[in-house]
C-alpha cells in the first residue's frame, strides 16, 4: 500500500505534565483500531449481516476495518475530525 492510511489519531491518548506543559505520554490504539473493534463486536454479536467465506474470522476482521475506514471518512466529511 503506497499511500498512508488515515488512522484517526489516538483513540485514548494520555496527557501528562511535562517540561513544556502537557505532553503525550501514551498514544495507545488508533481511532481506526477502536472503530474496527466496535464494528467487529457488532458482527460477532450477529447484528451485522455478512456473507461469510470459508475463513470467517479473516473475513470479519477485513470487513471491520472497511467499516472503520468508512467511519473515519464520514467523520472527516462532517467536520468531526480534530
Amino acid at each position: 500500500m503506497s499511500e498512508a492510511c488515515n488512522d484517526g489519531g489516538p483513540a485514548f491518548p494520555i496527557l501528562e505534565r511535562g517540561g513544556q506543559g502537557l505532553e503525550l505520554s501514551c498514544v495507545g490504539m488508533s481511532l481506526r483500531d477502536h472503530f474496527a473493534g466496535l464494528a467487529m463486536q457488532g458482527m460477532l454479536d450477529g447484528v451485522h449481516p455478512i456473507c461469510l467465506t470459508e475463513d470467517p474470522l479473516t473475513e470479519i476482521s477485513r470487513v471491520a476495518y472497511l467499516q472503520a475506514d468508512a467511519m473515519l471518512k464520514a467523520r472527516e466529511q462532517t467536520g468531526g475530525a480534530a
